[in-house]
């Protein structure tokens, strides 16, 4: 069976990273990769193996809803292109977008599939779209998530009928790229605490950590700066408040940066405040790069991959006082800490081996 797979962008961030690491393993198969949007990191599109052939959308732009028709068109175009072989077909759809959710469903194909990346409550409930959404999950012939908490989410919203259909499909970790790119040297001179993530509060609650943080104990403080890197709508808003509060000179804004994983290897703690998430790789990548995680118990995702806190802390979602004791745990119990450290690895070893096997029941 030959493999299309469609995405909104292919840029920098999860789902690309996703994609990337599906690919790499599935190198015995077919697999074309769409991306609607005209939108392409040519570093990352360096990195798409031999095994995948990329079908520019130069033609329609796609930008919301005010494109369908022009969704139609591409549609058109798609499905002339792979008119001779769409028994043989089979259609992903690999965004948590509207736009690709209805794309994959106009292609011909012998069979639908819909990855989900998201938090189905935030992606798919809380949109305008929701009742199309309900409709049209029915015509996919699998649904696959990324946890059980996910899945769960997804069937309290969607119903327990679509459970049979669901496969469940952790976000594998690409460890020799990570081994690699770990090695490079941080030229920043102090201990720290670091949290990798887009400034984007929909999401993302960096005030809960800021606040945690700055009611650490000054000798804490003292000796661990707290580093942010990434960047995002929010940035200039995240940074007017740690200003606000003070810390400036304890917080360091590192930017967005093409190498977090030496940032995470040399940090004493790696944090993930979030609001929601769908996955959170990055917490799988934290692990691969050896550190100690606190992630708020969020979903969906962290209590997964932490396994309820036998692999890093968690606390409650917005808990800015669960998180300071958390870090406050982690920054004197050296026992503790190096505990999580050692391993770390091992849980993101666990991960690839239970994806591998169900990728290879899903792509077929």
């Amino acid at each position: 069976m030959i493999y299309l797979f469609i995405t909104h962008q292919f840029m920098m961030g999860g789902v690309e990273k996703v994609f990337l690491n599906i690919a790499s393993q599935l190198n015995d198969r077919k697999i074309y990769l769409l991306p609607t949007c005209q939108n392409y990191n040519q570093d990352l599109l360096a990195q798409i193996p031999s095994n995948v052939s990329l079908i520019e959308n130069n033609r329609f732009r796609i930008d919301g809803i005010a494109s369908l028709g022009n969704l139609f068109l591409l549609a058109r175009q798609v499905n002339k292109k792979f008119a001779d072989i769409s028994e043989d077909l089979c259609c992903v759809n690999f965004s948590d977008t509207f736009s690709t959710f209805l794309l994959s469903l106009l292609i011909n194909a012998g069979r639908h599939i819909c990855w989900c990346h998201s938090n189905p409550r935030m992606v798919y409930k809380e949109t305008r779209f929701y009742s199309f959404y309900k409709k049209l999950f029915c015509r996919f012939d699998a649904i696959v998530c990324l946890c059980e908490t996910q899945k769960k989410e997804f069937c309290r919203l969607f119903g327990n009928e679509h459970g049979p259909r669901i496969r469940i499909c952790y976000n594998m970790t690409d460890l020799e790229s990570i081994d690699k790119l770990k090695q490079e040297t941080v030229t920043y001179q102090k201990e720290y605490i670091v949290m990798i993530a887009r400034f984007d509060t929909r999401s993302k609650d960096f005030y809960t950590l800021i606040d945690a943080y700055s009611n650490l104990d000054d000798d804490l403080k003292d000796r661990y700066t707290l580093v942010l890197v990434g960047d995002g709508p929010d940035l200039l808003e995240i940074q007017r408040y740690a200003g606000h509060l003070g810390e400036q000179n304890n917080i360091h804004f590192a930017g967005l940066q093409s190498n977090p994983y030496k940032w995470m290897s040399k940090a004493a703690v790696f944090v993930l405040s979030s609001k929601w998430e769908g996955f959170s790789l990055v917490i799988t990548e934290a692990l691969a790069c050896g550190c100690a995680v606190i992630s708020s118990d969020c979903i969906c995702g962290p209590k997964d991959i932490l396994c309820n806190g036998k692999y890093g802390l968690l606390f409650e979602v917005g808990n800015e006082k669960e998180l300071k004791e958390c870090l406050e745990k982690m920054l004197t119990d050296d026992e503790l800490r190096h505990k999580f450290q050692q391993n770390a690895r091992k849980r993101v070893e666990q991960i690839n081996k239970q994806s591998l096997k169900a990728l290879k029941s899903i792509i077929h």
